[in-house]
C-alpha cells in the first residue's frame, strides 16, 4: 500500500482543540440527559430524582422509572448488549408515561435518541390510562404504601415492588427492542463506513509518468530492458537529477559506489545537464500467489547511469573511458551496439579481474550510458545489459518503476518543475542493520521491532522547484501491507 505523508504545522494544537470540543459536547449531553431523567422521575413519582446527575446512578434511576429490576443497571454497562437493554428500558418508560412503546425505542437510535427522553419528560402523561399502580401494603405493619415510595412511612420497612397492570408482555417488548438494536447497529455501521472507511474502497486513478523536463525524461527511456526471461535484472534504486537547472546543487546525489573507479560526481556534473543512476538487481522467481520480489544481495547487481551531455562538452565518452582505464589499468576494447529501435551506440569496454565497465555514446544524440559491474559475479549481467541499451522504453517498461516513480504527481501545479527523483529500498533505509541488531534488553528489542515495522519497502521522493527557486518535496512510502501503512500513518499523524 502506498501512503504519502505531509507535515502539518503544530499538530498538537489541532489535537488539543479536538479534545476540548469532545469534552464540551460530552458535558452538554450529560446535562441534557440529567435534566430529562430528573423530570421523568418527578413526573412518574419515582424516588431519588437526584440520581439523574450521578454516573451509574442515573442508569439505576432509569431502571426504576421503567419499573424494571435495579440489577439491570449492570446489563447497561456491557458493550453492544447495552443497546438492547437501553431500547427495552426506554420502551418501558414510554409506557409508564402513557406513550406507545415504540417512541421509547427511539432512544437507542443515534440522533433520535436525543429527542425521545425530552419528549417523554415534557409531553408524557403523569398517569398512563389503563396503566395503574397496583395498591401495596407494608408487609410489617399492614398499612398502605404512599404513591411509588420504596419504604413504609410508619415503620420504615422496605416496601413491596411496584406492580403495574396492562403492560406489554416482556417477550414482545424484547422482540421490539431487538429490532431497534439491529436498526441502530446497521445505522451506526453505515455511518462509520461512510465517515472512516469509504476512502479504502475506491478505484485508484490510472498511473502515468510524472511530468518532468525533457532532458531528464529522455534519460529514463535509454535504460536497457533485460531480456533474460528466468531471472531478469530489474531497476531497484533510482536517483535522477538535473545538473544544470536553477543553479542550485542537487539534494540527493548519485552514491559514489555506483560510479566506476576514476569517475566522481564532480567529474560528471561538469559535463552533463542531467543524469539518472539505477541499480539493477535480480528478481526472484515468482511463485504461485506471490508478488515478485527483488533480490537484496549485492554480488550480482549492476549499476547503470544515463547522462545527457552538455553541448560544449565534446569527446565526453572518450574522456570518461580514459579516466576509468587510467584508474583501473584495465584492458580496453572498442564496442558497438545496434539496438532494435535503430539507435547505434559506440564506445569502450574496460575490464579488470574484478570489474567491467561499458562506456557507450549514442550516435547523433547527446546521450551517454555507463554500465558498471563492480564484481566478477556481475560480469555476464553487465554484458547483457550493455548489449540491450535503447531496446525499449527504458525504465517505463518495468512494473517496479511504474509502481514507484509513477505515484508522483503527473502534472506539477503552479509552475513547479520536477528536478530530482530518488527511490530507496528497505535495505538502503537501514532495515538490515535493525534486523541484525540484538540486545539483551527486552524493552530495547521491542522498540527495535516496532521501528522495523515503520520502515517501508520503498521510499519515493520528488523534489520540485518553482519560478522563484523555492523547493518543494513529495515523499511517498510504499508498504507491503495495509496494516503497516496505517500504523505508520497514525504514528506520524499523532
Amino acid at each position: 500500500m502506498l501512503i504519502a505523508l505531509a507535515l502539518q504545522s503544530n499538530p498538537l494544537s489541532s489535537i488539543l482543540k479536538l479534545v476540548i470540543i469532545l469534552l464540551v459536547v460530552s458535558f452538554v449531553l450529560y446535562l441534557y440527559f440529567g435534566f430529562a431523567l430528573m423530570l421523568l422521575a418527578r413526573k412518574t413519582e419515582t424516588p431519588g430524582a437526584g440520581l439523574a446527575w450521578l454516573p451509574i446512578g442515573n442508569l439505576f434511576l432509569m431502571c426504576k422509572i421503567a419499573r424494571r429490576p435495579g440489577w439491570w443497571t449492570l446489563l447497561l454497562l456491557i458493550p453492544v448488549l447495552n443497546l438492547f437493554f437501553i431500547a427495552l428500558i426506554w420502551m418501558s418508560i414510554a409506557e409508564v408515561c402513557g406513550r406507545p412503546a415504540w417512541i421509547g425505542g427511539l432512544a437507542a437510535v443515534p440522533v433520535l435518541g436525543l429527542i425521545a427522553p425530552l419528549y417523554l419528560a415534557l409531553l408524557g402523561r403523569s398517569t398512563a390510562p389503563g396503566l395503574t399502580v397496583v395498591s401495596r401494603a407494608c408487609k410489617s405493619c399492614g398499612l398502605p404504601i404512599v404513591g411509588a415510595e420504596n419504604f413504609c412511612r410508619h415503620c420504615g420497612q422496605t416496601a413491596p415492588t411496584i406492580a403495574l397492570g396492562r403492560r406489554t408482555p416482556l417477550g414482545k417488548m424484547a422482540l421490539m427492542s431487538a429490532g431497534w438494536t439491529l436498526f441502530s447497529v446497521i445505522l451506526i455501521g453505515g455511518f462509520g463506513w461512510f465517515l472512516f472507511f469509504r476512502g479504502l474502497a475506491y478505484t485508484p486513478p490510472e498511473r502515468r509518468p510524472p511530468e518532468m523536463p525533457p532532458r531528464l525524461a529522455g534519460t529514463m527511456t535509454e535504460f536497457p530492458v533485460d531480456t533474460n526471461s528466468s531471472t531478469p535484472l530489474v531497476p531497484d534504486d533510482v536517483v535522477a537529477q538535473s545538473e544544470a537547472s536553477g543553479g542550485l546543487p542537487p539534494k540527493e546525489q548519485v552514491p559514489q559506489e555506483r560510479l566506476p573507479p576514476g569517475l566522481t560526481r564532480d567529474t560528471l556534473s561538469k559535463r552533463t545537464s542531467s543524469l539518472t543512476s539505477v541499480t539493477y538487481k535480480k528478481r526472484k522467481p515468482k511463485k504461485e500467489d506471490e508478488t515478485p520480489a527483488i533480490e537484496t544481495a549485492t554480488g550480482e547487481q549492476v549499476y547503470v547511469c544515463v547522462l545527457r551531455v552538455l553541448p560544449e562538452a565534446t569527446n565526453t565518452g572518450q574522456e570518461l573511458a580514459d579516466l576509468i582505464a587510467s584508474a583501473t589499468s584495465g584492458a580496453r576494447s572498442t564496442i558497438r551496439v545496434q539496438s532494435p529501435n535503430g539507435g547505434v551506440y559506440v564506445g569502450s569496454k574496460i575490464k579488470t579481474a574484478q570489474i567491467s565497465v561499458y562506456v557507450l555514446e549514442k550516435q547523433g544524440a547527446d546521450v551517454l550510458t555507463l554500465v558498471y559491474a563492480p564484481t566478477p559475479e556481475a560480469e555476464d549481467e553487465a554484458a547483457r545489459l550493455a548489449g540491450n541499451v535503447g531496446n525499449g522504453e527504458g525504465l517505463n517498461d518495468y512494473p517496479e518503476f511504474r509502481e514507484s516513480v509513477w505515484v508522483l504527481p503527473q502534472a506539477a501545479p503552479g509552475g513547479l518543475v520536477l528536478q530530482e527523483i530518488t527511490t530507496r529500498s528497505r535495505a538502503e533505509m537501514g532495515a538490515g542493520e535493525i534486523e541484525s541488531a540484538r540486545t539483551d534488553d527486552p524493552d530495547a528489542q521491542r522498540w527495535l521491532e516496532y521501528i522495523k515495522q515503520l520502515i517501508p519497502e520503498r521510499a519515493i521522493s520528488g523534489r520540485y522547484r518553482d519560478a522563484s527557486r523555492r523547493e518543494w518535496e513529495v515523499v511517498v512510502y510504499d508498504y507491503a501491507s495495509t496494516r503497516k501503512a496505517w500504523n505508520t500513518w497514525f504514528f506520524v499523524s499523532w
